[in-house]
């Protein structure tokens, strides 16, 4: 985040506040700043929509008490509890390659002994909206397809220097002149990178090893409710978590599908994988060898057979890109 001198600005404009990235924290940030007396605040969010569904920001959120508190103070708590899944009532089906399940319930405890619950990132965001649209409207501005695109140093007058934020609106560019900057816009955010070429002692990224460092992350979309059977008797169900087993047992080969649960029938459900970087699934290069993969390493999930016999699957030219790349996301959506 970067604040405007304070010495050499107009005081009148201090509640200008301007916030890159409209996700689940900008957003949090925009309502928390509101409900501390800051009143010009302005959300800038490259997405279309609040509601706007991105593969690549499908996964779910294990919204614990820390979190709870941070609802508390928005008044969404409630909230939280019908659109959640309680981790207390957390049951995971686990499908063997041969179709043998096996159904377990888990109590995941948390370190402040509250109950957690699951909810898709999509599903926070667009509560965390409605509560402005509701409450906020007069404090708060979302400019949705809206991208930050370049942070400058300016001087209006002589002796002082302001910020200038650049933001393009499909072809309509703005300017903004904030005296509060603040960046949520991800691990590659344009507000960081600029601070830390101004500061590079103050703004570098922190790297520290966690049990998954250097593992890989993709993300495959599935229907809801998709088959579990090939004759689509059986299907699941979204508050239900699975875990598809793949056939192989090997390191360099093994590897699992993990479906999060979630409240919302209607919504896609988001399979995680993760493995090595020397799994052989990294080298594919196109959406068909990953439907391949998949008929032949999970017999037991006949989405994929019953998609190529029902019609045509949508396979963008992005999918190529996301494999090249190793991007986050598994961009192979099986409709």
């Amino acid at each position: 985040m970067a604040i405007q001198p304070s010495s050499k600005i107009d005081r009148s404009h201090q509640n200008n506040v301007l916030i890159v990235g409209g996700g689940p924290t900008g957003l949090t940030t925009a309502l928390m700043l509101a409900n501390r007396g800051w009143t010009e605040i302005t959300v800038l969010e490259k997405r279309r929509t609040a509601d706007y569904y991105e593969p690549d920001k499908s996964f779910n959120y294990l919204i614990d008490g820390r979190g709870q508190t941070v609802m508390d103070l928005l008044g969404l708590t409630e909230s939280l509890f019908k659109l959640g899944v309680p981790n207390t009532e957390f049951c995971i089906t686990r499908i063997q390659p041969t179709g043998k399940r096996k159904i377990s319930k888990l109590s995941l405890g948390t370190s402040s002994g509250k109950t957690a619950y699951w909810l898709p990132r999509r599903a926070l965001v667009q509560l965390l909206y409605q509560e402005i649209k509701r409450n906020w409207q007069d404090q708060i501005s979302v400019l949705f397809n809206t991208q930050c695109t370049a942070i400058n140093q300016i001087a209006p007058q002589q002796g002082s220097l302001m910020l200038e934020v650049v933001a393009r609106s499909q072809n309509q560019e703005q300017r903004f002149e904030p005296f509060f900057l603040i960046g949520c816009d991800g691990i590659q955010s344009i507000v960081r990178q600029t601070l830390n070429q101004w500061q590079p002692d103050r703004f570098e990224m922190q790297r520290f090893p966690s049990p998954s460092s250097g593992l890989k992350y993709k993300v495959l979309s599935l229907p809801p409710q998709f088959p579990l059977d090939i004759d689509s008797q059986d299907h699941s169900i979204s508050t239900m978590a699975y875990a598809l087993r793949g056939i192989r047992h090997d390191r360099n080969r093994s590897l699992s599908l993990g479906l999060l649960p979630t409240q919302d029938d209607t919504a896609p459900r988001t399979a995680n994988i993760i493995s090595y970087p020397d799994h052989p699934l990294w080298n594919l290069n196109t959406g068909e060898q990953v439907l391949q993969f998949l008929e032949q390493d999970f017999p037991q999930v006949p989405t994929v057979k019953l998609s190529r016999s029902t019609k045509p699957i949508d396979l963008p030219t992005a999918t190529v890109a996301f494999f090249q790349s190793h991007n986050s996301v598994l961009d192979c959506t099986i409709c």
